[in-house]
């Protein structure tokens, strides 16, 4: 059981298994602030005024539940699928819910706002336990947030 950052191979325990997929993160357990596509290195630099407000505001992430078909079947035959799902969206005030499939198993992707990384297994706790699902967490950026990111100034500085 582990949290495992960006896909790679280094981990740190957690009572389940989420995997955390950001970029241009800075993401540790007791604190995951977004910092648009600079590094946690840029606080010091011309960007700081930027990323002190970035890290002052929450962060939109998709959170993607795959729902195991035995679990989820039993709940819709014993008739409490509707009722453990609204428990779960009531809980988690998403801004927005789908279900789909993905790879031919059921689904729901909500995004959430996160305040501070502490909020993430009031997120995905109630899908584990309700569920046994697994979790994916993913930072997302609007169109505004991108435009605010300063890829034109990074561009010219990476290249």
């Amino acid at each position: 059981m582990e949290l495992a950052a960006s896909g790679t191979a280094e981990a740190v325990p957690l009572t389940r298994r989420i995997k955390l997929t950001h970029y241009g993160a800075a993401s540790t357990l007791d604190g995951l602030r977004w910092i648009g596509v600079l590094s946690a290195n840029a606080v010091k630099s011309k960007y700081s005024a930027d990323v002190r407000a970035a890290e002052e505001r929450s962060m939109r992430m998709i959170l993607q539940a795959f729902l195991p078909v035995e679990t989820f079947n039993a709940a819709v035959k014993n008739g409490s699928v509707g009722a453990k799902i609204q428990r779960i969206l009531e809980h988690t005030k998403p801004e927005a819910v789908y279900f789909t499939d993905y790879h031919g198993q059921r689904s729901a992707l909500l995004v959430v706002d996160v305040k501070e990384a502490s909020q993430i297994p009031a997120f995905a706790e109630p899908w584990f336990l309700l569920f046994d699902a697994k979790i994916e967490l993913h930072p997302v950026m609007t169109p505004q947030d991108l435009g605010a990111a300063g890829l034109d100034v990074l561009g010219k500085e990476w290249t």
